[in-house]
């Protein structure tokens, strides 16, 4: 591992553990130091978790050096690595290594691999035996391992957008009762006949205005109630239904309608009487509407 890499090699170990386009990290004098943690394939990142925790204990898990590069590059093509020298030096250079300087405690590297060893000369481990580290599962993986800049976010999606063969299915509504539809039709044309009366009635208002103020008191000649009920069109007072029963078809004005013409028409007869007097009102509207 120790083994200076020509320029094939490093650009093969580059390609095979990062993503595309990404470049070495170089020192001072230019040559290449190591491969940022963010650059590594998901594939690196789980070797990593691996060969940290079993084979090359570290505490600092995130960015590889080329030494630890070729290691996994030599991985990855299935080329023959011995495991065994690798642990063996480690544990030696472990056991020839300084205390801290700073007075910080090293946690122990191979825990399993020292408790394995003392467990096969007869030494007594206490029972039960703690978990140091997590469980190196899919979960793990997952969470601390996956690399998003690997693979498109649409990858990751948890379910496919469904696909159709021909078209969408069309959203069709429940179908509506006929007599809901005749009354509805009916509510129709009653709101357009109060529109247009509205229209009706604020155009003779304004016509007699503009009248009275340009003739000094010239009366607007306002329509008959036929006149009225032709022009509002009003669709009586219940729907119709086809087969028989309901209203008439024919638009008429209803019952308060019918009581106001019964009304005028008392009036009228009032009216007629005091006409025949001699009594006349000008400035009165026409008795009959």
């Amino acid at each position: 591992m120790k083994t200076a890499m020509n320029e094939e090699m490093s650009t093969s170990v580059l390609e095979t553990l990062s993503l595309p386009g990404r470049q070495y990290q170089t020192g001072t004098k230019n040559q290449p130091t190591h491969i940022l943690r963010a650059e590594l394939k998901s594939v690196v990142r789980l070797w990593q978790a691996v060969l940290y925790n079993n084979v090359i204990p570290l505490t600092h898990t995130s960015d590889i050096t080329i030494s630890r590069a070729k290691l996994i590059f030599c991985i990855l093509l299935q080329k023959d690595v011995d495991i065994a020298t690798l642990i063996s030096n480690e544990i030696h250079a472990i056991v020839l290594s300084k205390p801290s300087k700073s007075g910080a405690v090293r946690p122990l590297a191979f825990p399993g691999l020292i408790t394995g060893l003392c467990k096969a000369k007869g030494v007594v481990i206490p029972q039960p035996l703690v978990p140091i580290r997590r469980k190196i599962d899919h979960v793990f993986v997952n969470a601390r391992y996956y690399n998003p800049r690997e693979f498109p976010w649409a990858s990751r999606r948890s379910r496919p957008p469904p696909t159709y063969s021909q078209s969408p299915p069309q959203v069709t509504s429940p179908p509506v009762p006929p007599t809901e539809m005749t009354h509805l039709r009916h509510v129709q044309l009653q709101q357009a006949a109060n529109h247009r009366g509205q229209l009706a009635l604020h155009s003779y208002f304004y016509h007699y205005t503009l009248n009275q103020a340009n003739t000094g008191g010239s009366l607007y000649p306002w329509p008959t109630p036929e006149q009225f009920q032709d022009a509002i069109l009003w669709p009586g007072d219940g729907p119709v239904f086809s087969g028989g029963g309901g209203e008439p078809e024919q638009p008429h004005v209803g019952e308060q309608g019918q009581r106001f013409d019964a009304e005028v028409e008392e009036e009228g007869i009032d009216g007629g009487e005091d006409n025949e007097e001699g009594v006349e009102d000008e400035g009165s509207l026409s008795p009959t509407f």
